[in-house]
């Protein structure tokens, strides 16, 4: 198995979730009208680990977060939760990045797309 640990990869997710984060935190503050919460870890660059996980070619999540995030790209992440703090903050971004992946459709849509699951 190959894996792929693209460092530009991983920018342009992060540069198009943290657009997409910063349009979506403007249309919320004027339904809300309360400021953001500081967090450790922002939600675009939870977003952009989990995205870029699928990218990566690992079948082990745990895996990826400690040897890769914590350790080898390191750099790209000014104060990163430890793996058990990030997946306990994985449903806090979890409609972001469904709105994120809806909107943007980060894969065309082709046939293979919609499969039915019925026996042939």
């Amino acid at each position: 198995m190959r894996t792929i640990l693209d460092s530009l990869k991983l920018v342009e997710i992060f540069i198009a979730c943290d657009d997409f984060c910063k349009q979506f935190e403007q249309y919320s503050m004027q339904e809300n009208d309360e400021p953001p919460k500081q967090r450790q870890m922002s939600d675009s660059e939870m977003m952009s680990i989990l995205i870029f996980y699928h990218h990566s070619g690992f079948k082990c999540f745990k895996y990826y977060y400690e040897q890769i995030i914590l350790r080898a790209m390191r750099s790209y992440w000014k104060n990163p939760y430890a793996y058990a703090a990030f997946v306990a903050q994985i449903p806090r971004v979890n409609f972001v990045l469904f709105a994120f992946l809806s909107a943007c459709r980060l894969a065309a849509t082709t046939e293979a797309n919609y499969v039915d699951s019925t026996p042939w």
